[in-house]
């Protein structure tokens, strides 16, 4: 049995590896957070982008994303997977990032 080190399934295992692991991904999985500040929007976001539904702001970095639909591994990105990626990585920088914000916008980062 594969080591999964707490993740839900393997598959959720594969996907945040790759979203973590992966510099492209992991900037624009951060990109989909601060532009939405809620991880179910953030989640969507970054699904709809990956499968080519959705075309990221002109203004964004990632105009050129690659259109996938799996990992490397043939994992697909599904809304579990990336939710339970984005929420690790919320958790992670939740001790050092502090996002440019005002006082009175809420932030998923707060502690």
């Amino acid at each position: 049995m594969i080591n999964t080190m707490g993740h839900r399934s393997k598959n959720a295992w594969y996907v945040f590896l790759w979203i973590s692991n992966n510099a492209f991904l992991y900037e624009f999985a951060i990109e989909c957070i601060r532009s939405t500040c809620n991880i179910h929007f953030a989640t969507l976001r970054f699904i709809r982008i990956m499968e080519g539904q959705q075309n990221p702001d002109l203004n964004s970095r990632f105009v050129q994303v690659i259109r996938e639909y799996h990992t490397p591994d043939n994992v697909k990105y599904n809304y579990k997977c990336v939710y339970n990626a984005l929420s690790i990585i919320i958790d992670r920088h939740k001790s050092y990032y502090k996002p440019l914000q005002s006082s009175s916008t809420p932030s998923i980062f707060a502690a």
